[in-house]
């Protein structure tokens, strides 16, 4: 988180970083917070399938179920073989969540 807040100060528009602060955030069970630093990652961004992929996961996390499907649409539609947003994908229609995550994720699946 500290680092993506030193690249931020360079540049506050920075994609990579936001994205980087998106899964931080979601790291330490602060998934609102990042779904606010990755649609700014995604709009600084639109080609950035990781950001998309990164906000499907923190929307998932907080419950909102359709704009965890339409993000995760866009990561996919943005890189079609990405095999790890394939394997996101599958998880989260099987209302799994990732190990590391589980402790994280409060309410969620």
């Amino acid at each position: 988180l500290e680092c993506a807040g030193r690249a931020l100060a360079l540049n506050p528009d920075d994609d990579l970083a936001l994205t980087s602060k998106g899964w931080a955030l979601i790291d330490l069970g602060r998934a609102e917070e990042a779904v606010d630093e990755l649609i700014r990652a995604t709009t600084a961004n639109p080609n950035n399938e990781y950001a998309w992929f990164t906000l499907a996961w923190a929307q998932y996390l907080t419950g909102d179920a359709v704009g965890s499907t339409e993000s995760m649409a866009r990561a996919l539609r943005i890189s079609p073989g990405n095999a790890i947003i394939k394997h996101g994908k599958e998880m989260m229609e099987k209302g799994q969540i990732p190990a590391h995550l589980k402790k994280k994720a409060g309410s969620a699946n």
